[in-house]
């Protein structure tokens, strides 16, 4: 999104799936969005929303993630393959990108890791990989027997300039909920995306 706007009430009805070769496309109407998709090769085939958002004003990113006040609290050191190892233990094959922690921790209801955008370490063109490696970090901070979580509804999207490299993600649970608070920093510690409930 550009500086100044985001993404509210987005409602993510069902995955893209992979294995067909689909058309894609995006509609807006005044400020409302709708992801939709259909088979190529499927006569008469009707489309399959996937997920729909609103677009809406939004005050300038200015939040930072002060690591060391959050690594105080993240006192216990996590394998950097936690958070695949979880998801393949719960089905997931694979990530849908190439994202790599490279360090994780996690405090009560939290976690907090550096990652990389792409293997190779190069800055990716879009926020997609940060993005899927803070989401996918979000759905294993939960007390108890790991279980596949997929967001349904997330409430504000803010995106701030240029995805990097290398991110800092900052994943709070909220107390009590199955509501997860998420900020994607870049290695300044300037948040550049927050992804709330």
């Amino acid at each position: 999104t550009a500086a100044g706007t985001g993404l509210a009430d987005v409602r993510l009805r069902t995955p893209v799936p992979p294995g067909r070769t689909r058309d894609v496309q995006v509609v807006r109407q005044d400020d409302a969005l709708v992801l939709s998709s259909r088979l190529v090769d499927a006569d008469a085939a009707g489309w399959l929303t996937h997920c729909s958002a609103v677009i809406a004003a939004d005050d300038d990113l200015h939040d930072e993630i002060d690591e060391d006040e959050v690594r105080r609290r993240c006192g216990e050191s996590l394998p950097p393959s936690h958070v695949v190892d979880i998801l393949a233990e719960l089905g997931v094959a694979a990530m849908g990108f190439d994202w790599q922690v490279l360090d994780l921790r996690r405090g009560e209801d939290e976690l907090l890791g550096w990652v990389s955008a792409r293997a190779d370490r190069s800055a990716p063109a879009t926020w997609a990989s940060l993005v899927d490696a803070a989401t996918s970090a979000a759905s294993t901070v939960f007390d108890g027997p790991p279980r596949l979580r997929m967001p349904a509804r997330i409430d504000r999207v803010r995106v701030r300039g240029e995805a990097p490299a290398m991110a800092l993600l900052h994943v709070r649970r909220r107390p009590g909920t199955t509501t997860t608070d998420v900020s994607i920093a870049d290695p300044s510690g300037a948040v550049r995306v927050c992804i709330s409930g």
